[in-house]
Order: structure tokens, then sequence, then C-alpha cells
């Protein structure tokens, strides 16, 4: 069970910082409207020219006793991610062309399929210009989610399953995503929902707390720190030797 979690949790400490618009991506009228309007709501667009980016967040396992960390590093196209959660310790990465996971159950494996897309999906330059990533963006409707009325907005990529996104319609904050995980255990549904947007000191807003509900449990992540143009070493995104 902790080494699921662990998997999972990696899915969504970044997607507070979402769509740009774009031209080659086949996109409707009404998504990129949409995402225009989530963009001028967060003033993400402040993010566009910046060269990496760390987050670090504190995770609670509601009704399990369990609780751990997670940190984000990303440079370029490069990622980093690493969670601790009970004592299971996980790294995450991709620098550029190779995708690797080890942790203590499985050991050093390379990453590849749905799974190393899925990681692609959320580096720097497809963060801010998904269109780039994706082959189709497009509205779908509008629909209760997390208890508002939401513009339903899905994204798809060949060898991928679809990520379905939820924008407010009044305030235009996306309230969530919902997504298929592809994991070394199979595909499990995952549903994100984000709250607490805050104002970083740079002047954009990101959603402070994120709570993810998969297989009947629910995880609660808590950002405590969000830094920009720090200094990483490119030497922690390599894959280790065997």
């Amino acid at each position: 069970m902790k080494k699921l979690l662990v998997i999972l949790l990696f899915s969504f400490v970044l997607v507070g910082i979402s769509e740009e618009k774009g031209t080659q991506a086949k996109m409707d009228d009404k998504a990129k409207g949409i995402l225009e309007a989530f963009l001028k709501a967060t003033k993400m667009d402040k993010l566009k020219d910046i060269k990496s980016l760390e987050q670090k967040a504190t995770i609670n396992i509601l009704k399990m006793n369990m609780t751990g960390n997670i940190e984000t590093k990303l440079k370029g196209e490069k990622i980093y991610l690493f969670a601790t959660i009970a004592n299971t310790e996980e790294v995450t990465a991709f620098d550029g062309k190779v995708a690797w996971n080890e942790n203590l159950s499985t050991g050093l494996r390379v990453v590849e399929g749905a799974e190393k897309l899925n990681l692609i999906s959320t580096t720097l330059p497809y963060m801010f210009n998904p269109e780039k990533f994706y082959d189709e963006i497009v509205f779908e409707k509008e629909v209760q989610f997390a208890g508002k009325m939401c513009s339903q907005i899905k994204f798809t990529k060949k060898g991928m399953d679809p990520i379905l996104n939820y924008y407010d319609t009044k305030t235009f904050l996306q309230v969530g995503e919902s997504r298929v995980m592809p994991t070394p255990m199979g595909k499990i549904p995952v549903e994100t929902i984000y709250s607490e947007y805050v104002e970083h000191e740079k002047g954009f807003l990101y959603p402070k707390s994120l709570l993810q509900k998969l297989m009947g449990m629910e995880m609660k992540a808590v950002m405590t720190e969000f830094k920009l143009n720090t200094e990483i070493d490119d030497k922690i995104f390599e894959k280790p030797a065997q």
C-alpha cells in the first residue's frame, strides 16, 4: 500500500501551474477562451520565462495515520520527484531522454510508455505550452465538480489516457482534474481537487492545498515551499548506474 501511495502522489504536485494558449494541438475556441481566462485570473503568464522551479509539500493520508513529504525540482525539460511516506522513499525523474524510478520494493527501473508520457507532461515547457505536447484540447461540457459548476476540458495524447481538467465557470480558477494514472500495478483512476489559492511573492496565484481521491482513500498535500529560478545540478536528473 505504501508503494502505491508514493507513485500516485507524483501525479498532482505541479498541476496548479497550467495551460497557456497555443497553435499546435487541435484546440477549439471554447477551450482556448477558458484557458486564457485561467491565465488571466491566476496571472501565471508571469512564469512563462522561468528557467527552474522547486516545490515542497507535506502529505497526509487521511484516516490512515500516514504522513510524509514530497519534493519536486524542474529545469527545462527535466524533472525530479522525491517522496517519503511512512519511512518509504521513492525517486522518479526524467533527464530529457530517459525516465526512471527507484524504490526499495522494485529497485531501479526505466520508466516507459504512458507512465513516461505522464511524467514528461509535467515538465516546464509543456506545463506552460500544453498544445506542444497534447494532440487535442477541447471543451466538453459544464458539469458539477467538487461542489462547483465547472467547464470540463479534455486533453488527449496518443499513448496515454485522456486528462480532464475542471475550471470554475465564475472565477476561472482550476478546481481540479481527473486522470487515469499508469503504474506498475495497473491503471488507477485518480481525482484531484485544488483549493486555498494564495498569491506568490512574484504576483501569481497557485493552490496551496490539494486533495487526491483514489481507491476509496483521500490524501491531502499542502505546499510549504515554492521557489523560482534556483540553481539545480543536472546530475540529480540522471539515472544512477546499476
